[in-house]
């Protein structure tokens, strides 16, 4: 029978106590690579990173509050999934016009995109509720209304029955609509009768501007600047970021702050890619979704400061109408209602003027408290 190594008497006790720790590390070093190699090849025992893709896309430059606020919710995921979700921005419409984006977002080719509420009235045509004029008051109220818990709820579970995607939220991001013209400065309604006024092709703007007395002509955005330049048209309905990014400045020089409409975003994901979110990634999404909405609102707010103080030194002249000459733009208010009624009904008319109306009794009832 052989002898074991620590009993043979050819050895030293220093080269016993020199192997023992030898094999010992020896053995420690196999378990470790072994280790790595399960866990480099198991997908059930390996710690999974990047678990999923979201692919975002928008049709505006990376200057517009709509991206900054993407951005901003990516970087709120970045910070709170811990890896597990791999996030891509695609800006400036690389990926397609707004009916492109709903398109592939609804077929899972991108996770998420928003619209406005004329990009997506194709399919949803009741959304242009948001579109009727004069109804909200201030910025302050459209922020309260954006979050209304009951409004969503009809909203997200419309929406998903008619379009197939999950509405996650609505943002401010264009800022408020108003009229500026070339011929001449603009104070009341009377001062843009008879004047041409480019719409988009939808019915309700149009219908806005037949009421005030003015002509509208409906003409694809990527034509309006040398519509301008050649006089087809002589004013619009934009807000300032639209008139002075696009350069309709250089022709348009008179203002009025009637702000008649504002441009609110809606938000869109795959809902077969929600589904597939674990409970506390949509956790994180649902919560990111906070810190987007407020930079895609408080970025549209400092633009329209900004962009209003260059249109001004551009030679342009923007004039905030007092209670008296407010009011005459206001017939069309009723008239655009009245349209919209007879198209869709007044179910998302209710559901919309209700949300005003619980997001200014909150404002009137915390100004009180604040009185005090």
């Amino acid at each position: 029978m052989g002898q074991s190594d620590s009993l043979d008497p050819n050895k030293s006790n220093d080269t016993i106590r020199e192997d023992y720790p030898t094999r010992l590390l020896r053995q420690i070093a196999s378990a470790a690579a072994t280790a790595a190699l399960i866990f480099a090849v198991d997908p059930v025992t390996r710690v999974s990173a990047q678990e999923f893709n979201m692919k975002m896309a928008n049709i505006n430059p990376v200057t517009s509050p709509a991206h900054e606020g993407m951005v901003a919710w990516e970087a709120y995921i970045k910070r709170h999934a811990r890896g597990r979700i791999k996030t891509e921005i695609f800006s400036g419409g690389v990926l397609g016009n707004f009916t492109q984006l709903v398109e592939q977002t609804r077929l899972g080719t991108i996770e998420a995109t928003f619209t406005t509420g004329g990009g997506i009235s194709n399919v949803l045509p009741e959304i242009q509720v948001f579109d009727i004029p004069y109804v909200v008051r201030d910025d302050r109220v459209v922020e309260v209304v954006q979050s209304d818990p009951i409004m969503l709820d009809m909203m997200r579970k419309e929406a998903l029955a008619k379009t197939g995607m999950r509405m996650i939220g609505i943002s401010g991001g264009g800022g408020w609509r108003s009229f500026y013209t070339r011929g001449g400065p603009v104070k009341t309604a009377a001062d843009i009768k008879g004047v041409k006024i480019r719409t988009v092709e939808s019915a309700m703007p149009m219908e806005h501007v037949r009421t005030l007395g003015a002509n509208p002509a409906p003409i694809p955005w990527q034509e309006l600047y040398t519509a301008f330049a050649t006089r087809v048209v002589d004013g619009t309905m934009n807000s300032v970021s639209d008139v002075v990014d696009m350069n309709f400045h250089e022709y348009l020089k008179f203002g009025v702050l009637d702000r008649h409409t504002f441009v609110y975003c809606f938000w869109w994901i795959n809902e077969a890619w929600w589904k597939k979110l674990p409970a506390d990634l949509q956790t994180v999404l649902l919560n990111g979704f906070y810190d987007l909405q407020n930079q895609a609102n408080n970025s549209s707010k400092w633009r329209e400061i900004g962009l209003s103080e260059k249109f001004t030194k551009a030679g342009g002249a923007i004039h905030s109408p007092t209670e008296d000459e407010y009011k005459t733009f206001l017939p069309a208010r009723d008239s655009v209602t009245k349209w919209y009624v007879g198209k869709y009904g007044d179910r998302w008319l209710t559901m919309m003027t209700d949300a005003i109306g619980r997001a200014e009794k909150a404002i009137e009832e915390d100004n009180q408290r604040r009185k005090m």
